[in-house]
């Protein structure tokens, strides 16, 4: 049997090298499906099948262009059915559900086994852990679409992000973590692995201190001067001379070079960490780091992973929009850190 793996992020790239450590998979065993333009030097000697373009198509998928599901779901069909014979079935782990491509891979007439690996905070949220939905009439609405949805042989349901139930195989789900709190509320078995550094990156900065920033401002989630204000605080309590920087990709060259200046401006030295190295491989090869930030997972993964960390989440609060995302969003990283 072959195993599908499903990579967007340095983490479930990082969370995939444990698995097949864990089972000792071989190359030819392997399949690696990305989205979001992933790269990563490691994974040429894999086999390698990029859906960004249908990923996000179906990212502007909804119930008024239902019609033109079908055509994505023979798409995928079509590149799963050129790598794997109808002899050769396939296992996969996958971030989640929730996406349209997630679902046409798990109810491929291939696929035997369904698994989830930890892809950030989701594996953390508490309204993630239940099938159940805030609200009735959403639930209702919910429920009414997937009915009709069978409609045509449709593969594609609103489903929250782990309720496997449309997804279910003969062989039990195993979600994936790489710290002891991942997945906690859900039914199903979870298994921690730890995380495998790389093998050609050199990038030693032990010892020093790190500002861990994240796309919130770009994605409508923050004001620009509300991180602004945070990143002051910071700076405010940090007892160094230099800190090295690592600028989430979403942010804007416009807004990092402004984060740069203000750093700059308490006299304080400032190295960007190349977006070519991920946050999680600095980590697994560095020790004595201190690291600040405000809300992004990477704070918790640092902790776990035996570095100092302080986040300022606290001083965003007062924005209405950071507001608004932590009510949609109830990733605790307080209660992480503190537990």
């Amino acid at each position: 049997m072959k195993n599908l793996f499903y990579i967007h992020s340095h983490l479930t790239y990082y969370v995939t090298k444990a698995i097949i450590k864990k089972f000792k998979l071989k190359n030819d065993e392997i399949v690696l499906v990305t989205s979001r333009n992933y790269k990563h030097k490691e994974i040429g000697s894999y086999t390698v099948l990029d859906v960004t373009t249908i990923h996000d198509h179906l990212d502007s998928f909804n119930i008024y262009n239902f019609y033109k599901k079908h055509k994505y779901i023979n798409q995928i069909d079509e590149l799963l059915n050129n790598l794997f014979s109808q002899e050769i079935k396939f296992r996969a782990y996958l971030p989640h559900v929730f996406h349209p491509v997630m679902q046409i891979i798990a109810t491929h007439n291939l696929c035997e086994e369904v698994h989830i690996i930890e892809e950030g905070v989701n594996a953390y949220s508490k309204y993630l852990m239940h099938k159940k939905d805030k609200s009735l009439i959403k639930k209702m609405v919910k429920s009414t679409i997937n009915a009709l949805s069978f409609i045509g042989k449709n593969r594609i349901f609103y489903v929250k992000n782990f309720d496997l139930t449309r997804f279910a195989k003969n062989t039990p789900p195993i979600f994936y973590s790489i710290t002891s709190k991942g997945f906690q509320g859900l039914s199903y078995h979870v298994e921690r692995i730890k995380m495998l550094p790389s093998n050609h990156i050199d990038y030693d900065i032990s010892g020093s201190s790190v500002l861990v920033l994240e796309g919130a401002v770009e994605q409508g989630n923050m004001k620009l001067s509300t991180m602004l204000n945070g990143i002051r605080r910071i700076l405010e309590d940090i007892n160094a001379g230099s800190i090295y920087i690592k600028f989430h990709p979403a942010q804007s060259k416009a807004n990092c070079v402004k984060i740069e200046n203000l750093i700059k401006q308490h006299k304080i030295k400032t190295e960007v960490i190349p977006n070519e190295i991920a946050f999680e491989e600095i980590i697994l090869t560095n020790s004595g780091l201190k690291v600040y930030g405000f809300t992004t997972s990477l704070l918790f993964y640092a902790s776990e992973y035996g570095c100092d960390v302080f986040s300022y989440e606290d001083y965003l609060r007062s924005d209405l929009l950071f507001k608004k995302f932590r009510e949609k969003n109830n990733f605790d990283l307080k209660g992480l850190l503190n537990g």
